[in-house]
């Protein structure tokens, strides 16, 4: 985990100093990562590359719902979130 965290940190310490920060459009295709979200945002975060595929966008209808009823429950909306979102950037 160290060398993870030393990674994350020289990277962005460049990116900052080189002023290399972009922004990233909203995605006009869905994507389900080969791997869960929390792993593919440690990728993400150490510039490694994410396998994923393309599917059709979920249709649950109830997600906003659910997630806004656990509003006060953390671990809930991480669950939600993390379930939804396997692929970071959608």
């Amino acid at each position: 985990m160290t060398g993870f965290v030393s990674r994350l940190r020289n990277q962005l310490v460049n990116a900052v100093e080189g002023r290399t920060f972009s922004t990233w459009a909203a995605p006009r295709t869905w994507f389900e990562s080969t791997s869960d979200c929390l792993t593919s945002i440690r990728k993400l975060a150490a510039d490694e590359q994410v396998d994923c595929i393309e599917v059709t966008p979920p249709a649950e209808p109830a997600f906003f719902h659910n997630l806004q009823s656990a509003s006060r429950a953390p671990q809930q909306r991480i669950e939600l979130l993390t379930a939804r979102y396997s692929h970071p950037l959608n």
